[in-house]
């Protein structure tokens, strides 16, 4: 009996998948050459809800051998492939914390972007998280006077807490901040806009670099999280050589949020060292 063109694609997508159940760990030198397409065929042979760690480890695969090699690509190309990766690593990321519980953490999908805003920053006064979450659903004009108002609920809450002796509070605030930032650059044009993103750069980056210790991991991935969406939001706005630049150096910060949450048997994917294989 002959087979049409949609069983046979069916047929193989579901032998890709199987193949990939039994083979646990791809090798060093598939991530580097193999054939790709495998993998993409087996990602749209399942989905997140029928086989939740099937997904996230495909999609870490996919990502970590896009990302291998980027760097080996004429520039024209390499955005387009680093922006793949993105999106896989982002797809398990959102996974792995759909299925993990976290402290305080708040996911908000705002348009195309996935900003991370945390609860718990101040206990009384505005509910600057509200406010961000609210500003998505009305006009531009009045999202940007929401979210200024946030960015000050923000300020107040990172000004209030002391670093030291509050570095929860303090590192909370500064992550929100730097979201109701990126999110305000974006609805403001020229250089004004980029101006905010560049100030929820730096903002973010702080935060990050503060939340050391395992008691702040959920607190470092949400800053990570919301400093892959500030410099994708750069990288709209930039020149095609610059947006290559930002745009790695998104993926780079959703890889370190994508780490603390990834099933343990497979982050050594996210710290392979792309330099080494140059």
């Amino acid at each position: 009996m002959a087979w049409g063109l949609t069983e046979r694609d069916e047929m193989q997508a579901s032998d890709v998948a199987s193949f990939l159940r039994e083979v646990e760990m791809p090798t060093v030198q598939h991530l580097l050459n193999g054939c790709l397409e495998p993998t993409r065929q087996a990602i749209r042979a399942i989905s997140a809800h029928r086989d939740p760690q099937q997904w996230v480890a495909l999609h870490l695969i996919l990502g970590t051998a896009l990302r291998l090699r980027a760097h080996k690509l004429p520039v024209s190309e390499r955005t387009s492939v680093c922006l793949e990766s993105l999106a896989a690593f982002e797809s398990a990321l959102a996974e792995c914390c759909e299925r993990k519980p976290v402290r305080q953490l708040r996911n908000s999908r705002i348009g195309a972007h996935q900003f991370s805003l945390q609860t718990g920053a101040c206990s009384t006064g505005p509910d600057g998280v509200q406010m961000v979450l609210d500003a998505s659903r009305v006009p531009v004009v009045e999202s940007r006077r929401m979210l200024t108002g946030a960015i000050h609920v923000f300020m107040d809450a990172a000004e209030t807490a002391d670093r030291r002796t509050e570095p929860r509070a303090w590192i909370v605030a500064r992550s929100n901040l730097g979201g109701a930032l990126t999110l305000l650059g974006q609805r403001t044009h020229g250089m004004e806009g980029v101006q905010r993103i560049e100030q929820a750069i730096d903002v973010l980056r702080e935060a990050a670099a503060a939340a050391v210790g395992e008691e702040f991991i959920e607190e470092r991935a949400s800053a990570y999280v919301n400093l892959s969406e500030a410099f994708q939001a750069l990288a709209d706005r930039a020149m095609p050589g610059e947006r290559l630049h930002y745009t790695e150096r998104a993926l780079d910060s959703v890889s370190a949020a994508l780490s603390f949450f990834a099933p343990e048997e497979y982050r050594w994917l996210l710290e392979l060292d792309r330099a080494a294989f140059a």
